[in-house]
């Protein structure tokens, strides 16, 4: 094997490395991550974003933005994000529950 095979085999090696630390590293978008809803009793938060919302109650968030739309979830404007409480979500569930 020659020296520029070599060269050429090393720099494959490298940029496959860095390929695969780019696939397993999370993706930062510049937020910090908000923790998911075990029991709305003890989160740690009052609101709560959307995502965060329709990923506790079983939803897609436009499905979210609908029921705050429709009035059947409140929700309050944080500047250009929609935030629920926490507890308004536990009502809501609860809401749902009688209802079926």
């Amino acid at each position: 094997m020659s020296l520029d095979d070599l060269v050429h085999l090393a720099r494959e090696t490298v940029e496959a490395a860095k390929a695969e630390e780019r696939r397993a590293a999370p993706r930062r978008r510049g937020r910090r991550a908000e923790p998911s809803i075990q029991d709305p009793s003890t989160h740690p938060r009052t609101h709560v974003s959307l995502r965060v919302a329709a990923e506790f109650l079983g939803f897609n968030e436009r499905t979210v933005a609908a029921r705050t739309n429709e009035g059947k979830l409140r929700a309050e404007r944080d500047g250009r994000v929609w935030r629920i409480a926490v507890m308004d979500l536990a009502d809501y569930v609860e809401r749902r529950r009688v209802a079926s």
